[in-house]
């Protein structure tokens, strides 16, 4: 794991713009850069800052993860990163990819898998790859919709699966572990002390920190984490 400790939100933001422009100049201006978005309040001032950016390529955005609520929950992932990314000064626009509207985990899981299995390049192994895939992390060690002890945690043949978590909302969809390990570039936002220490025991190898899904992550020799208090 490598990790980036900056001293504050601004410098923190900047960090991780700089590392998104990096992603766009690293792969070809004739295909769109394939990103997956973290949810929650963490991001969202990285989101506003980077829609305020420049940017000159084409862009697609996808919700790394997603609740099954009403459409026009306040809930789900997709309403925060498209109000983010609405007035982005980008050319051309961002295309937002949500997940599909439903409650049945499997079958919107399925949906949004093929959408990746169809536009997004694939590994070595045939996964779809994204190019840049960013998460946050729960106090409990969960990244996107996996947490800890979820059956989730276990699929080895899909990109996408339905996700459980211990509290409300609790039935959820999610990119599969080997999907977020196949992307280029791994970077988890993560802010705060309790944040940090538990930074550290992962990386410390600490036996019950090490099963985390975060710790199963940061394992990646292409996943970096940024924190700031």
């Amino acid at each position: 794991m490598t990790l980036v400790r900056l001293s504050g939100e601004r410098a923190w933001i900047e960090a991780v713009t700089a590392d998104f422009l990096d992603a766009c100049a690293a792969i070809p201006a004739r295909r769109p850069l394939e990103a997956a978005l973290s949810g929650g309040s963490t991001p969202e001032p990285v989101y506003r800052a980077l829609a305020a950016l420049p940017v000159r390529r084409p862009v697609r955005l996808r919700p790394g993860d997603e609740r099954l609520v009403a459409p026009d929950s306040p809930d789900r992932n997709g309403a925060m990163i498209a109000r983010a990314f609405a007035d982005a000064a980008w050319n051309p626009a961002p295309e937002f990819r949500p997940w599909p509207e439903g409650f049945d985990g499997a079958a919107v899981a399925a949906a949004f898998a093929a959408t990746l299995e169809a536009e997004l390049p694939r590994d070595a192994a045939g996964l779809p790859r994204f190019d840049l895939c960013w998460l946050g992390m729960g106090p409990d060690g969960h990244v996107a919709g996996l947490f800890p002890g979820d059956a989730g945690l276990s699929v080895a043949d899909r990109s996408a699966c339905p996700a459980t978590a211990p509290a409300e909302p609790r039935w959820r969809v999610t990119l599969s572990l080997p999907a977020i390990l196949a992307s280029e570039r791994i970077r988890l936002l993560v802010r705060g002390a309790d944040k940090l220490a538990l930074l550290k025991r992962v990386a410390s190898g600490d036996g019950a920190a090490g099963a985390l899904p975060a710790a199963r992550v940061l394992a990646s020799p292409r996943a970096v984490a940024f924190w700031c208090p």
